[in-house]
């Protein structure tokens, strides 16, 4: 188990209306926490969940974690509110877990496996979030066959517009053709 760092901090607000919510965390404690160009940590904030984040420079020689807007709510913080938290350094394979119903796609069509792991991190993880971010297995698997046939059809490029339409499409059929 890796080592957890408690911080007590304030929330700070940024102005933008999605990332709107900073928490600074010590650079001394940043620095135990990067390894390399690796920046992902696990935050433990009381009241919600684990989640998966990165530390960012504040461009000050600082750094922060951002909070969006839905866990401030959770938490029912407000600007400038006190809040503790624990960081740790992430050690899962894609920086966030990976969704069981992504996870088994993949294992059944080798083809778009290894082109989903060809893809950068970042990618990978925006695939994953955007599977993960939905309640209802059915359209997480949904999602994921999306992206697997996307990755094949596109020889592993990710067509931003064409796959929006494409996500459009199968969420149609699934409307018209319910299960």
């Amino acid at each position: 188990m890796s080592e957890k760092f408690l911080i007590n901090g304030k929330l700070n607000d940024t102005g933008s209306e999605l990332w709107s919510n900073i928490l600074p965390v010590p650079d001394d404690i940043a620095k135990k926490l990067i390894e390399g160009k690796d920046k992902r940590v696990i935050c433990h904030i009381e009241g919600i969940r684990k989640f998966h984040c990165a530390l960012l420079p504040n461009g000050l020689g600082g750094w922060y974690i951002l909070i969006n807007n839905k866990r401030k709510k959770e938490l029912g913080l407000k600007s400038g509110s006190k809040v503790t938290f624990k960081l740790e350094k992430d050690r899962s394979e894609y920086g966030m877990e990976m969704p069981a119903e992504l996870r088994e796609v993949l294992d059944q069509d080798e083809h778009a496996d290894e082109l989903f792991h060809k893809l950068t991190p970042g990618r990978m993880r925006n695939i994953i979030h955007a599977v993960a971010s939905v309640k209802s297995s059915d359209i997480k698997i949904r999602r994921a066959f999306v992206y697997a046939e996307h990755l094949k059809k596109n020889k592993g490029k990710i067509e931003y517009k064409e796959l929006a339409a494409e996500m459009k499409e199968a969420n149609q059929q699934a409307r018209n053709f319910p299960s």
